[in-house]
């Protein structure tokens, strides 16, 4: 298992200003959890935007080889009846541009 941390890697703002800049990525998985459960990927979008610094959860070490080294924040967030987990991170690409993760998303306690 990953090192833990209970502050963010990464400023909020920065991850909810790089998504409405379009400036974003989400893993398939991510992308598999939120369509299989009636939210569109612009519901999900949204939902990250809304997030807010109180609802963060823990950040750790990436367990995806490709990662290696990044870290992810964990959030929890409430829609309606379910809490969500939500794990976001900032990657930058070999030309300096820096881009919002959304890594996890997926009801609280569903692995």
């Amino acid at each position: 298992m990953g090192k833990k941390k209970q502050l963010p890697e990464y400023d909020l703002e920065e991850v909810q200003d790089l998504i409405r800049k379009g400036q974003w990525s989400m893993s398939d998985k991510a992308e598999r959890d939120i369509l299989n459960r009636d939210l569109t990927l612009n519901d999900a979008l949204d939902i990250v935007c809304k997030l807010s610094p109180s609802q963060f959860q823990k950040s750790m070490e990436s367990n995806n080889a490709d990662y290696a080294g990044s870290w992810q924040d964990e959030y929890r967030y409430c829609v309606g009846n379910d809490d969500w987990y939500i794990k976001v991170q900032v990657l930058e690409d070999e030309e300096g541009i820096r881009k919002a993760r959304i890594v996890s998303f997926r009801p609280w306690g569903v692995h």
